[in-house]
């Protein structure tokens, strides 16, 4: 196993395996990054399977949820208690992830978390027509 940090992504249907393609291109292929999917699985199978995928991680494990409240979230929940020193994160942007492993290198724990979740909320934005407009004549 990498001695970086192990990524794992969980989500609905192909929602994991998508975001994962969509973050290598732009930060190329990466290693030590699992995706999980609940399609067809139920809250205990799928909490099954991630403790079983996740627990070959031989340090800390950075968990990207879609959704807050959902299966997924419910599955991981199951093992936060289990795991204490995992990191779980709800409500994944690309922006996010992105920030995440480009920067898992080099950080680790609170900083890194701080660094990406602040990479979520700058990547939030507002655009219209009418912002665009009054930008375009300033």
């Amino acid at each position: 196993m990498s001695s970086r940090i192990h990524t794992a992504i969980v989500g609905h249907g192909g929602f994991p395996q998508g975001f994962l393609s969509a973050a290598e291109q732009i930060t190329g292929k990466q290693e030590g990054v699992v995706t999980v999917s609940n399609q067809g699985l139920g809250t205990a199978e799928l909490t099954k399977k991630l403790e079983e995928v996740l627990t070959e991680a031989d340090n800390a494990v950075y968990v990207f949820i879609d959704l807050a409240g959902g299966s997924c979230f419910t599955a991981c929940r199951a093992l936060m208690r289990k795991h204490p020193e995992w990191v779980f994160i709800t409500g994944a942007g690309l922006p996010m992830l992105v920030t995440c492993l480009n920067y898992r290198a080099r950080l680790a724990g609170e900083a890194l978390i701080a660094k990406t979740l602040e990479a979520g909320r700058r990547g939030m934005e507002q655009f219209s027509h009418e912002l665009l407009t009054r930008e375009e004549t300033e």
